[in-house]
C-alpha cells in the first residue's frame, strides 16, 4: 500500500509528539494508584528471601531509572516508619506482621503520580535459639553428654534468612546447673567456650541426667531479646 505524501507526514507528526510528550502526561494514565512493580523494583537488601521483619532495619534498594524524567521520587510505606538512606536506599522498620504494601510516587512540575507499588511480607524475627558449634538445637533436647563435650563453644541463632544476624548477639558467659543427690549445683563458665572444667563437670554426671544452661550475652544493638533457659537430658 502506498501512502500519500499528506499522510506520510501526519504519521511523522503524530510519531514526533508521542516521543516529544511529556512524562507528567504519560503517568496520568497509570490512575491514582499506579500498577504493581516488579519485583526489581524494590528489593530487600536485609533478607535473603524477601521479606520485611518487625522491629528492625529493614534496608530496601530502589530501581532509580523508574524515576527517569522525574524531579524526584518519593517511597511510602503502608505499615510503620520508612527513612531514606541514600539516594535510592530506604530503611523500613514495620510495626505488626502481616504485609507492607511500598509504593513509588513521581513529583514532576510540584505534581504528585504514583509510578506503582509492590507488596512485601511482615513476619516477626525468630526467637533466639542455642547453637553448639553453629549447629541450632531446641529445648528441651536429649544429647549424648559426648556430642556435648565435642563441641568448642556455645553461640546464639535467629536465622539464615537475615544478613548479618548472626552478629546480633554474643554469649559472653553461661551456667549450668543441675541436681546431684538432694542438692542442686551451678557452675559459671566465664566465656562462651566450654571449659575444661565444665567439660570435667559433664564428664562426671551420669547417664539420663538434666542440665539447665542460662545465658549471659551481649547485644550488638540491634535487638534485645529474653533468652529462655535450656534444659538438655544426657544420655
Amino acid at each position: 500500500m502506498v501512502l500519500s505524501v499528506k499522510k506520510y507526514f501526519c504519521l511523522l507528526l503524530v510519531h514526533a509528539l508521542l516521543m516529544i510528550l511529556p512524562v507528567k502526561c504519560l503517568l496520568k494514565a497509570q490512575g491514582r494508584y499506579g500498577s504493581q512493580l516488579p519485583i526489581n523494583a524494590i528489593i530487600s537488601l536485609s533478607s535473603r528471601k524477601g521479606f520485611l521483619y518487625c522491629g528492625i532495619d529493614n534496608y530496601l534498594q530502589v530501581d532509580y531509572s523508574l524515576a527517569t524524567g522525574c524531579d524526584s521520587f518519593i517511597l511510602c510505606s503502608t505499615n510503620g516508619l520508612l527513612l531514606n538512606d541514600t539516594l535510592d536506599k530506604f530503611i523500613s522498620i514495620p510495626e505488626r506482621s502481616g504485609n507492607a504494601r511500598l509504593s513509588i510516587h513521581c513529583l514532576i512540575d510540584k505534581d504528585t503520580f504514583t509510578l506503582g507499588y509492590r507488596y512485601f511480607t511482615v513476619i516477626y524475627v525468630p526467637n533466639p535459639c542455642l547453637t553448639l558449634n553453629d549447629r541450632p538445637i531446641s529445648s528441651p533436647i536429649s544429647l549424648s553428654k559426648y556430642a556435648f563435650l565435642s563441641c568448642d563453644s556455645l553461640g546464639i541463632y535467629f536465622s539464615d534468612d537475615i544478613y548479618g544476624s548472626e552478629n546480633w548477639m554474643r554469649i559472653t558467659d553461661f551456667t549450668i546447673g543441675y541436681n546431684y543427690g538432694e542438692f542442686y549445683i551451678s557452675h559459671l563458665n566465664i566465656t562462651n567456650k566450654i571449659t575444661a572444667q565444665t567439660r570435667e563437670i559433664i564428664n562426671r554426671l551420669g547417664p539420663d541426667h538434666e542440665i539447665s544452661i542460662m545465658f549471659r550475652v551481649e547485644s550488638q544493638g540491634k535487638i534485645q531479646k529474653q533468652l529462655p533457659i535450656y534444659r538438655i537430658n544426657l544420655y
